[in-house]
């Protein structure tokens, strides 16, 4: 028998800055403990180890340095950073206006930063927000939130920016109807920032639900990408999921709409990472899977 052994695979790390609404009408909805709570169970969470979060309110602000410079929990890795965050939910937020534009524009400025100081590491944001509002304090549109957006996921390095709205209203009648029409504007600004849709919890939803909206973000930012162990043999490794040999292909381009991974950088003679062509990294959205390597066997090809 050629096996030799495996080693757990490591996806390679994500870091996410999360920026969420503190404006003036949460705290008499019930939205504000259904988010904190929720962003709460989401850093005690053992499955998201390994990634790192931060946490900016935004209010009266309406520069975007503050946004960037002045975080309320600066991006560590969990559980190492589960401390700073449940106690940063549990705070008295200072309610005020709801500054998007500036919010989102530092909260890209800052990933920015990290992701030159980090580059092994993907930098998303996540704007948690009840909704768009035109906010008179600080004057901006739509459009305004939209092209931050699309400056970060069209800049080098690239941003994306996932947005979950909270607080829409789980009944329909003329006063929900309004509400609701701030809360479809939002997959304007995830598209722009590439990350299509937003997601959205209802007034009364239980706090896991925005656990679930954050866990979804996690494995879709996530790179599905996995570190090669030093020195690996590459024709004589193999990359298994749920149990199942990864067939490899030639390069991303060769993957097609087939199942596979590929060597990257590719072209290169000593490649780093197994990435995983689309169809296979669709199935890391489903849930937390273990991968491994497997050594010694000449490598599964198509």
């Amino acid at each position: 028998m050629c096996l030799e052994g495996s080693t757990r695979a490591t996806r390679k790390p994500l870091d996410m800055y999360l920026v969420v609404d503190a404006n003036v009408t949460l705290p008499y909805s019930g939205s504000w403990e259904i988010a904190t709570r929720g962003i709460r169970l989401f850093a005690q969470d053992p499955a998201s180890a390994g990634i790192g979060v931060g946490l900016r309110y935004y209010g009266s602000e309406c520069e975007a340095e503050p946004y960037d410079i002045e975080p309320t929990v600066e991006v560590r890795e969990l559980p190492a950073n589960e401390e700073d965050l449940v106690a940063a939910t549990m705070m008295d937020a200072e309610f005020s206006a709801s500054p998007m534009a500036p919010a989102l524009e530092g909260g890209i400025r800052h990933q920015k930063e990290r992701a030159e100081q980090y580059p092994d590491r993907k930098q998303v944001v996540v704007m948690i927000t009840d909704g768009f509002t035109q906010d008179l304090q600080c004057r901006y549109s739509l459009q305004d939130v939209q092209d931050k957006a699309s400056e970060g996921f069209n800049s080098n390095p690239q941003i994306e920016t996932h947005v979950i709205g909270f607080g829409a209203p789980d009944t329909m009648n003329p006063i929900a109807d309004d509400i609701l029409s701030r809360f479809n504007v939002l997959n304007a600004v995830a598209r722009d920032g590439g990350s299509n849709t937003a997601s959205s919890v209802k007034v009364n939803d239980d706090p896991e639900t925005m656990h679930s909206m954050l866990t979804e973000i996690r494995r879709k930012a996530q790179p599905c990408a996995y570190e090669l162990p030093p020195n690996a043999d590459l024709q004589n490794i193999n990359l298994s999921i749920l149990e199942n040999f990864i067939q490899r292909a030639d390069s991303r381009a060769a993957c097609r709409l087939d199942h596979g991974f590929f060597f990257s950088p590719e072209g290169a003679d000593n490649p780093t990472t197994a990435e995983l062509c689309p169809r296979t990294c669709n199935v890391l959205r489903e849930g937390d899977f273990e991968a491994l390597f497997y050594h010694g066997c000449p490598t599964v090809r198509r």
